[in-house]
């Protein structure tokens, strides 16, 4: 598998808006470790999401 550079700026990009957006509204209930770690796991879920609908990716499925 190759990394895509493209698809890995849009995810890293979304991951930094969803990471902002969680210390704006949760900050309160949400530590900064929890957030660090939800704009990681964004980060690799909305990669994998463009590279198997845009990219050459595959699912499995047959």
């Amino acid at each position: 598998m190759q990394i895509e550079i493209g698809h890995l700026t849009v995810a890293v990009l979304a991951a930094i808006g969803l990471g902002a957006l969680l210390y704006w509204r949760q900050r309160r209930t949400m530590s900064i470790p929890k957030i660090i770690f939800s704009m990681i796991g964004a980060t690799f879920a909305i990669y994998y999401i463009l590279y198997v609908v845009l990219g050459k990716g595959r699912t499995g499925w047959p």
